[in-house]
């Protein structure tokens, strides 16, 4: 055995003349426990999915936070019920949201009000014609009761009211009707 002072310090023996011995070890596989799945991780992917501005996160930045493998866990995140997916804009990397936070902040864009007005649509010769039938018989109605109204309810009080009462209605019936066809109604004779 010879000692040898080298740089940095002492080298033990030559190792090229020390004998060699044979050791038998036996290769076991330690299982990989993975926490995906436990009740701590997906409380607290839960916790990164339900805080934060964004709805979306990526599966990579989710792994590496949560010090799991990607793949696994992009395997474990689309088996998820309460999750949706959607492709990034990087190649091979998908986002994930949860749904009922996704949905509350989807709101229907409101129409605007000039657009929706422009966009009156076109009324029907069939609804024209209803309409303008319906407005002529108003005109006589109002005109019959302008002229009888008081020889009407001298003979029967009941039938005058209920006349009063249904020039009222189809009045009410007209206005509703033009309101839902959005027609153009100036153009019919003034009462």
């Amino acid at each position: 055995m010879s000692d040898e002072v080298v740089e940095g310090g002492v080298v033990g023996e030559d190792l090229e003349a020390a004998p060699v011995e044979e050791v038998e070890v036996t290769k076991q596989h330690t299982p990989v426990q993975s926490k995906i799945g436990t009740k701590e991780f997906n409380e607290a992917l839960l916790k990164e999915f339900s805080e934060g501005s964004s709805v979306w996160r990526s599966s990579k930045a989710l792994a590496e936070k949560m010090n799991v493998d990607v793949v696994e866990l992009d395997n474990f995140l689309r088996a998820q019920q309460v999750l949706c997916c959607r492709p990034s804009k990087t190649e091979g990397v998908f986002m994930y949201a949860l749904l009922k936070r996704l949905q509350a902040t989807e709101q229907p864009a409101k129409p605007d009000p000039k657009v929706e007005a422009a966009m009156r649509p076109l009324v029907s010769e069939e609804d024209r014609y209803a309409l303008a039938s319906l407005h002529s018989a108003y005109i006589v109605l109002h005109a019959a009761l302008d002229k009888y109204a008081l020889k009407i309810h001298d003979k029967n009080p009941e039938a005058f009211t209920q006349l009063v009462q249904g020039k009222d209605k189809v009045e009410a019936g007209i206005v509703l009707l033009a309101t839902k066809l959005k027609a153009d109604v100036s153009k019919l004779p003034k009462v």
